[in-house]
């Protein structure tokens, strides 16, 4: 909720989200830590709820399919680890005529997802590293991994945490990336279909993000209030925390010399000066 709003409105008898942005399609399992202005504790997160009917802006051939499974992704990564999964979102919600159900890490998650067509319910884990036993967070996402209707699951994961936590629903991955070593030089997005059984010349390999109208404003004031209206600002963020780290960092899979960004920059700066 925002500041000083009841954040008990946001949740109807069920535990679920009645927010009007997210109305029945994400679900955060972390509804124990909070609390209401009042006091009161909130509803316990007993997952989504799980409907046959695809959200509004779903394209039509999706929209009327008759009701199928919906597939299950499970990706416990970064931001920009979340957002190279949207392809293969995009491909298993048009394969399965359902939009695809998420499994995520962080409290964004579901912000970062909700305007997007294809995807369906968002579950997002704030943790993996406390032992299951003394976690809630796991219990229920457990709970919730069993309460689904089989449908196909791809783990993009490789850690036996991960794995640990479907097997403790008693699941069995369609595809997992355990199984799956990258291929040489192999985009993450073609590892991503290809564990799924998906990679092709035709596979739509772009990633994809939206906006509303009142992101789109917000951006706007935020831009004039740095004296930037008007002027397109383009962000660069070379490498991560991991790729930084010294010697080590160089070891990283993520690490790209130097030279290529300083390259990659004066080409941004010629083709957008």
């Amino acid at each position: 909720p925002r500041s000083g709003e009841d954040a008990s409105r946001l949740f109807d008898g069920s535990g679920s989200i009645r927010h009007p942005r997210h109305a029945g399609r994400v679900r955060c399992l972390v509804d124990h830590r909070l609390s209401t202005p009042q006091g009161g504790r909130l509803p316990p997160a007993v997952g989504p709820r799980i409907t046959d009917r695809a959200p509004p802006g779903m394209p039509g051939h999706l929209r009327h399919a008759p009701p199928m499974p919906r597939p299950l992704l499970v990706r416990f990564g970064a931001l920009g680890d979340l957002i190279l999964c949207t392809p293969l979102m995009r491909a298993l919600a048009t394969q399965a005529g359902q939009p695809c159900d998420v499994v995520a890490h962080g409290r964004w998650s579901p912000e970062v997802l909700s305007h997007l067509p294809f995807v369906g319910d968002v579950v997002c884990l704030p943790s993996r590293k406390s032992p299951y036993w003394f976690s809630p967070d796991q219990w229920r996402l457990a709970r919730w991994l069993r309460t689904r209707s089989p449908s196909p699951l791809h783990v993009l994961e490789t850690d036996a945490k991960s794995q640990a936590l479907i097997a403790r629903a008693g699941l069995v991955p369609t595809g997992t990336l355990a199984r799956l070593p990258h291929a040489p030089n192999e985009h993450v997005v073609d590892h991503h279909a290809r564990c799924a059984g998906l990679l092709s010349p035709t596979y739509a390999r772009g990633a994809e993000l939206r906006v509303s109208a009142d992101e789109l404003a917000a951006g706007d004031a935020w831009l004039a209030g740095l004296g930037l209206a008007g002027r397109e600002l383009v962000l660069i963020q070379p490498g991560n925390k991991r790729s930084m780290k010294g010697k080590a960092g160089v070891r990283d899979l993520k690490f790209w010399p130097e030279e290529r960004w300083v390259e990659t920059i004066r080409g941004v700066l010629a083709a957008r000066p």
